[in-house]
Order: structure tokens, then C-alpha cells, then sequence
């Protein structure tokens, strides 16, 4: 149904988006977002036009031929409580610099908040610190704020990247060396694993063709969050348009018992390789997966990184493959996950034990 409105330069209309609109919404990302890669044709018919997992969700306010506010949700497959379903993943929440402060933000997370409820599918969103209060206000729940952990590779680094964070410990002249970083000693943050005996690592550029068999291993894992099987992995990082990672496998025995994503990227103040996806039987198995690329099998970089809901399966596997947590209040920018309660499905986000990973971002 569309809403009209008068506005300073004529009517505006809030109506439901479809692909007739990509123009429109990929220029409307350049002004609110300029580094993000949807302002490129073939990012937006990946992610959004051509997502094998369901309709994307779309609400536009309009004004002329103009869009002049946006918000996008498109479809993931999940499992909620550990039955088969989908998920709409909230992005790029924006309304045009000429009409911020007109209250247009909440009409359209109304709009798409109440489509995907209708349609049966629990909303995900991870906003920034601009957007929380509005998503709040239209009924998102926090489940967590994310954790970072990582774990260094160069010595020299120690002090550049995590300095910021958290005064260091140090004589606090100029050349001092850093003794302590965010409460732990500088060696914690370096400290390294082993590729255990009898595991053996590849580095793909595909996901491996028994990813499956992997997944149904550690389902019960993951009741509730993205179902990472096959379709997910091929559909994430096979087809991605860039495709900018890599997949580093470990097996015992033939057999597939952790597989990771990576990319790397410029983020927490150095060049870090991320762990967008972490599956693993065991700790062992993640142990090789976080040994293998801090040795350098994807290359080199000041550190291997990894977020997680506290408390999770993910977060538990990373430390034990030595991913050390930074403090919340040490992070230059928060991470927010939660979910809008579907009244069936999931009326209490809360009270979930989500499992999300880096790669459930977007933009990533």
C-alpha cells in the first residue's frame, strides 16, 4: 500500500521497491554510504535481485522520479530451532540529506519490520550506532553486542593496533616498549597454535563439495541463526561478483571436520584476516583452521579476527583456538545484533542462543 505526504519539494510517497528501482536505491547508497559496494549493478542483483533464498524486501519513500529514502531486507536461510526456515537480514537504512530530521526512518522500518512478520520470516539487523534507536523504537530487540577477538601475528604490531583501544601499560616515554594491552600482557595477544598432528589444511577458492556432510555434524550446534550448509556456502562465497575469499579446510582421516571463510581487509586499526565463517567439530579442528591462517596459508597480515554472539559456539571455538577478546568498552565501533519477535516463531529473541558470524554481515 503506498502513503503519501506532502513534502518541502512536492508529494512523498512511501511504496513498496522492487528491481525496477536498483538505479535509484544503488545512487541513494552512494550518498548515504560511499564506500559501500552496492552502489554497483552486480553487488545489488547478487545480493539482492537475484538471492536464491527468497523475495527481497523493499520500501522506498519517493519523491518525483527521485528516492529519497530506503530500506532493503533480503533473505538467508536459518534454522529456528533447528527447523529449516528463512530469515530477512535488514541493510542500508537511509533517507536523502535533503529530508533527514522528517521522521521518514520509522515509516520504512514499519514497512519492512511488518512485511517479513506477515511473510514468516524473524528480521535480523545489525545497525550502527546512527540507526540502533530508530530500529529499537520500531521494535528490534538486542540480543548482544558482538564480540571481536583476535589473535596477532607481528610482534611489532602489538602496540599500533590495540594502543588505541586501551591505554598501554608502558614508561610512557617516546620508544617505550608496551608491557600490557586491554589487561592482558603483550605475549597473550601473540600467543600462537599449532597446526595439530595428523590434521591436514587446504586453502580452496570454492567450498568444498562435502560442506554438508560438515554441517549436519555440528547442526545441533546451531539451533538458531544461519543454516550454513551447502547453499549458504556456495551462494556467499562462490558466486559472490568479487569473490574476494578464501576457504581454508582442515581434515583427520579424509574427512572434513572444520572449514573457515577469510577475507582480508583493513579493519581494527591494521590489515587482519577475517574469519567470516568458523565450523568445526571440535576445538582441535578450529585450533588448525586459526594455526593454519596465522601461519600465513592465506597470506600475510597483522592478525587473524573473528566476531561472535558472548557465549556462543562460534565464541567458545575461537577461544579455544587462541582468539583473544577485546574489551566492548575498547572497540572504536560496537557491533549490534538483533532480531524484530515474530509472535510464533520467535517471541523472544532474547532469550535465544543465536549463532551469527562475520559473514552474516553484508557488506563483508
Amino acid at each position: 500500500m503506498n502513503v503519501q505526504v506532502r513534502g518541502d519539494g512536492g508529494d512523498l510517497v512511501l511504496r513498496p521497491g522492487d528491481r525496477s528501482d536498483d538505479a535509484e536505491l544503488r545512487r541513494l547508497n552512494a550518498e548515504a554510504f560511499p564506500s559501500n559496494p552496492k552502489t554497483r549493478p552486480e553487488i545489488t542483483a547478487w545480493q539482492w535481485w537475484d538471492n536464491p533464498f527468497g523475495e527481497t524486501i523493499v520500501h522506498v519513500w519517493q519523491e518525483g522520479e527521485r528516492l529519497v529514502g530506503q530500506y532493503v531486507a533480503y533473505r538467508i536461510p536459518a534454522v529456528l530451532d533447528g527447523q529449516p526456515g528463512r530469515i530477512a537480514i535488514g541493510v542500508d537504512l537511509a533517507v536523502s540529506a535533503s529530508q533527514r530530521g522528517k521522521g521518514l526512518a520509522a515509516p520504512l522500518i514499519d514497512a519492512c519490520f511488518g512485511q517479513a512478520t506477515t511473510e514468516g520470516t524473524p528480521f535480523y539487523s545489525y545497525p550502527n550506532a546512527m540507526s540502533v534507536g530508530g530500529v529499537a523504537r520500531g521494535g528490534w530487540v538486542q540480543v548482544a553486542q558482538l564480540e571481536v577477538r583476535v589473535l596477532l601475528t607481528r610482534a611489532s604490531a602489538v602496540a599500533d593496533l590495540l594502543g588505541s583501544m586501551e591505554r598501554v601499560s608502558s614508561a610512557g616515554r617516546a620508544g617505550a616498549v608496551a608491557t600490557s594491552v586491554a589487561g592482558l600482557p603483550v605475549g597473550a595477544w601473540r600467543r600462537r597454535t599449532r597446526v595439530p598432528a595428523g590434521t591436514a589444511i587446504d586453502v580452496l577458492d570454492d567450498p568444498p563439495d562435502d560442506v554438508d556432510a560438515l554441517w549436519e555434524a555440528v547442526a545441533h550446534h546451531h539451533r538458531w541463526g544461519v543454516a550454513r550448509h551447502a547453499d549458504w556456502w556456495r551462494w556467499r562465497y562462490a558466486t559472490h561478483p568479487d569473490r574476494p575469499y578464501r576457504i581454508v579446510t582442515a581434515r583427520r582421516g579424509g574427512r572434513l571436520v572444520g572449514a573457515s571463510a577469510v577475507v582480508t581487509r583493513d579493519d581494527l586499526g591494521g590489515r587482519f584476516h577475517c574469519l567470516l565463517e568458523l565450523l568445526a567439530v571440535d576445538p582441535d579442528a578450529a585450533r588448525a583452521l586459526v594455526a593454519a591462517v596465522a601461519d600465513g596459508a592465506v597470506g600475510e597480515a597483522d592478525g587473524v579476527a573473528a566476531t561472535a554472539v558472548p557465549g556462543s559456539r562460534l565464541a567458545h571455538l575461537a577461544g579455544r583456538a587462541g582468539l583473544l577478546r577485546i574489551p566492548p568498552r575498547a572497540l572504536p565501533r560496537p557491533v549490534y545484533f538483533g532480531v524484530v519477535p515474530h509472535p510464533t516463531l520467535v517471541p523472544d529473541p532474547a532469550a535465544v542462543p543465536w549463532s551469527t558470524a562475520w559473514g552474516d554481515l553484508d557488506h563483508i
